[in-house]
């Protein structure tokens, strides 16, 4: 995933040229196979990602690094993510069709 910078209509500069990387790689996947849901904390400096395989990972937009590797933590894609008012707190929801799995996550960041 490229983080951008709408005004400019560029890719954000260095570290990694505005890509989200893990000291373990130059790019990594955000959640799995892609991205299925995207949030911001309400002071803009970290970003949750959830995966189409069920995963949620934590982002340092500035660094662009990972605060937490993805874990798995629905069986089917996560659809939702919302931080709390005050950002110490990330919930991810997944809900399906075949296989329905109706759960709601609750992490701490």
């Amino acid at each position: 995933m490229i983080l951008w910078d709408v005004r400019a209509g560029r890719p954000l500069g260095p570290p990694g040229d505005g890509q989200l990387t893990s000291a373990a790689a130059d790019n990594v996947r955000v959640s799995g196979p892609r991205p299925r849901a995207l949030a911001f904390n309400p002071a803009g400096n970290q970003l949750a990602s959830g995966g189409e395989d069920g995963t949620v990972a934590l982002w340092d937009v500035n660094s662009r690094t990972l605060v937490w590797p993805a874990a798995k933590a629905h069986r089917l894609p996560v659809q939702t993510l919302a931080f709390s008012p005050d950002g110490r707190i990330l919930a991810s929801a997944a809900v399906g069709t075949a296989d329905y799995d109706g759960t709601v996550r609750f992490w701490d960041t």
